[in-house]
């Protein structure tokens, strides 16, 4: 395979030339919010680029999240309703909260905190999923051209090779790449999410936007852990918006080695053609915690109790809301 693409590929120098120039992903460890120890893997982080134009249909909307009612106001008046979500009689709007309002830890009443919580984070989980699915069905089909013995143009070439070192993949190992380049389940995410961040109460969700808790150091923005051990140097990544986290969560699960039994189970699912199944998913995740298989258990607890498979039939709508950006 590899030789059969090196070979679709000689004589063009260009590509080298641009892929040289790309930036590589910040390493940061993984860190839940405090007072939940689920610290193991080194997962990395990167910085979102927006996966379409604002000019265009399909681009997401951002809008404001100062306060949670103002947020439940926006999303009522675009007709988002959870309930005909997980029925599947509606699709979800392409939403994007800019920020986790700050009040989410006032939220007393259990069911409307989690509601609130769902609402905001998936439309960010399906956004990056398309984003991912979009790049996967882009290299299958590079795939099956070389193989063809077909010669991709230098600006395939290029595109081709950033995602290569984006996957951290030898050059020209399409199985890799495509086992790395794919999505998650978006009940699997949205516990993950819920676990790491007290579904958004957290101070580092609050503070920082970040929904996943990554350490950074000084070469990023963070905020200081209050219990953090002295002699220690590291803070909580804090994000621009929501979806940064959530692209970095996804970037983490697909390429940091711990979670390679993830992409295996997930890889031996799409050879049997079955749907992406996030309760075996999760077990493979006693790497993501010292607490081992028992935050695999509370993963697939938190998908169970709160019904969140339902979810994963979940689609973006295929226009943007008619809301005005920053609304």
């Amino acid at each position: 395979m590899k030789d059969i693409f090196k070979s679709a590929m000689s004589g063009r120098a260009s590509w080298y030339m641009i892929a040289s120039g790309a930036v590589l992903a910040a390493i940061l460890v993984l860190n839940p919010p405090e007072g939940l120890q689920t610290k193991v893997a080194k997962p990395q982080a990167v910085a979102v680029v927006r996966v379409t134009p604002p000019s265009l249909p399909k681009a997401p909307v951002d809008v404001a999240a100062a306060t949670v009612d103002r947020l439940i106001a926006r999303f009522d008046s675009i007709g988002y309703d959870l309930s005909k979500i997980r029925a599947g009689e509606t699709v979800v709007p392409r939403v994007l909260p800019d920020a986790i309002p700050k009040d989410m830890a006032t939220i007393e009443q259990v069911d409307r905190k989690k509601a609130t919580f769902v609402r905001m984070v998936l439309p960010m989980v399906l956004v990056i999923n398309e984003s991912i699915r979009t790049d996967r069905a882009r290299a299958l089909s590079m795939q099956d051209r070389v193989e063809a013995g077909a010669t991709l143009s230098d600006r395939e070439q290029a595109w081709l090779t950033d995602r290569f070192k984006e996957y951290k993949t030898e050059f020209g190992d399409f199985q890799t790449l495509l086992r790395r380049m794919d999505v998650v389940p978006p009940s699997l995410a949205l516990a993950q999410a819920a676990i790491e961040s007290g579904w958004g109460t957290s101070r580092f969700a609050r503070k920082g936007n970040a929904l996943f808790g990554q350490w950074t150091t000084d070469q990023f923005e963070g905020i200081v852990p209050k219990d953090r051990e002295e002699g220690k140097t590291h803070k909580i990544r804090a994000f621009h918006a929501p979806i940064d986290s959530v692209a970095s969560y996804l970037r983490n699960l697909n390429t940091h080695r711990a979670y390679k039994g993830l992409r295996l189970a997930r890889e031996k699912l799409r050879t049997q053609q079955k749907p992406l199944d996030s309760m075996i998913l999760a077990g493979t995740l006693d790497s993501y915690s010292e607490k081992g298989q028992e935050y695999v258990g509370l993963v697939q607890s938190i998908i169970r109790v709160n019904k969140l498979t339902h979810f994963d039939r979940a689609r973006l709508a295929e226009t943007r809301p008619r809301v005005g950006p920053r609304a």
